[in-house]
């Protein structure tokens, strides 16, 4: 299986996929029941708002694509591209495939600017310690963690805030 990687926006902004594909990842992700998992926080209820967050310059969104059949396996987003170390979210569609959260975070840190310059230099992540599943990826992505921080991260569906997991992938010890 081969893959390939599918941004939304240009550097400029413009769109690079349509907002019709955007409003079918936005029902695959409500009929998998991944849209209270990937935004634990709330706040990205409803098609628009997914429309709109997604479409922000201020992330650096990325499709996963299987060549062979043009399915779209994940969508993964960086925020806080600007710093150079940016926060990687990561929503993976279907049966769990482990080279897939591999595959975006390496092109993620393999990014290069007009200049031929590594944009990133590594990867952050912050998981609530709840989000079991989300952990066990962003381990086999490569990811390691920094510690935990008490009642970091505001779980929506319960009301509470649970610990979250700080973690880090530098460019240096992805896994290949």
């Amino acid at each position: 299986m081969s893959y390939r990687a599918v941004r939304i926006l240009d550097d400029l902004g413009c769109s690079l996929v349509s907002d019709e594909l955007l409003r079918e990842i936005w029902k695959t992700m409500v009929h998998q029941r991944r849209v209270d998992l990937v935004f634990y926080s709330g706040g990205v209820d409803t098609v628009d708002d997914f429309l709109e967050f997604i479409k922000s310059p201020k992330r650096c969104v990325s499709l996963v694509v299987l060549e062979e059949s043009e399915e779209i396996l994940a969508i993964g987003w960086l925020t806080n591209i600007e710093s150079g170390t940016p926060f990687a979210h990561f929503c993976a569609f279907g049966k769990p495939n482990r080279k897939v959260g591999r595959f975006l975070t390496e092109h993620w840190l393999n990014w290069q600017d007009r200049f031929g310059n590594h944009r990133f230099r590594l990867l952050m992540a912050i998981t609530p310690e709840n989000h079991t599943i989300a952990l066990r990826m962003i381990k086999i992505a490569g990811f390691i963690s920094a510690g935990t921080v008490p009642q970091m991260c505001y779980w929506a569906q319960t009301q509470e805030y649970v610990s979250g997991v700080i973690s880090y992938l530098e460019r240096s010890h992805s896994p290949q």
